[in-house]
């Protein structure tokens, strides 16, 4: 008796086991339950994609999108080949954000694609990502915009902003870092730097406002070897109160007006009077600048 107690006992854990996976099951396929780290969403749709079978994920092809994000990455560790494939969003009603990598999701890869008409078409809110070959085109707000730390953008461009192109906002000691990037024609800053961060061999041409700035009380930023060119309000400028910043080997020209705004800008006093003690400017090319001391 004690044995057949034994078996029932046996079969119903196996029947139970047996229909919980069954509902499991159930719930991941109508995308109710996610599985497991599968934390990749596109166009809004509920339910997560999954990666190719080397573990990255891949872009189909061309794509029209009005929900936000149209790509939404959560999952650290991720790497997604956007193959060169442009992702459009609704130009009546353009997304929030292009590509949003949610905080948390640490060390993710983007390469290639482009991404148009979004108001963002590119935020990242965490650490240690690479984003190279990435194209932001006729976005309405700040196209790209890298929060968080120790994030690289690479190559990449930016066409038509209607506010900054980039925006660099570390929010730690390494800083994020702009590499070979383009900004063409944004409404705001060609590349806008809000806390320690690196932008080489960086160009910003035809922008409304100016083509590089490093915002107020931000230190250790590195502008190295950029252009600057036809930017309306300046090519280069550190706002007050921004200090221990290198500013070194840079090409700046017709930008401003060279009466009120100019190729290269400190706006830093000391005792009221202007000076270039508080930054360091070394073997720069320009026309203009607003104090005599740079260099």
């Amino acid at each position: 008796m004690r044995y057949q107690d034994i078996t029932n006992r046996k079969q119903r854990v196996i029947r139970l086991l047996w229909s919980l996976t069954i509902l499991i099951l159930g719930l991941v396929l109508s995308g109710w339950l996610s599985p497991i780290g599968a934390q990749v969403y596109l166009c809004g749709d509920p339910n997560p994609i999954s990666p190719d079978s080397d573990g990255i994920y891949r872009l189909r092809g061309h794509l029209t999108c009005s929900e936000s994000p149209i790509l939404e990455i959560q999952k650290a560790d991720t790497e997604f080949d956007l193959r060169g494939f442009i992702a459009t969003g609704d130009p009546s009603d353009p997304p929030e954000y292009g590509i949003r990598i949610r905080e948390g999701a640490d060390d993710v890869i983007i390469v290639g694609g482009t991404f148009k008409k979004c108001e963002t078409a590119l935020r990242v809110d965490a650490t240690g990502c690479d984003i190279e070959h990435f194209k932001a085109i006729d976005s309405s707000g700040k196209a790209i915009r890298i929060q968080g730390d120790g994030n690289f953008i690479v190559k990449s461009l930016c066409l038509k902003a209607g506010n900054d192109c980039f925006e660099l906002k570390a929010e730690g000691p390494d800083g994020n870092t702009a590499e070979w990037c383009t900004a063409i024609k944004s409404e705001g800053q060609g590349i806008q730097l809000r806390g320690p961060g690196y932008a080489y061999k960086c160009s910003a041409f035809g922008g409304s406002k100016e083509g590089f700035q490093i915002q107020e009380g931000v230190s250790k930023v590195t502008i190295e070897g950029c252009l600057a060119v036809n930017n309306d309000e300046g090519g280069i400028e550190i706002k007050a109160g921004a200090t221990e910043n290198l500013i070194k080997r840079n090409i700046a020209f017709a930008n401003g007006d060279g009466i009120e705004s100019f190729d290269l800008i400190d706006e830093n006093t000391i005792d009221g009077e202007p000076t270039c003690d508080l930054n360091t400017w070394k073997r720069n090319k320009f026309k203009s600048s607003n104090i005599p001391c740079i260099k």
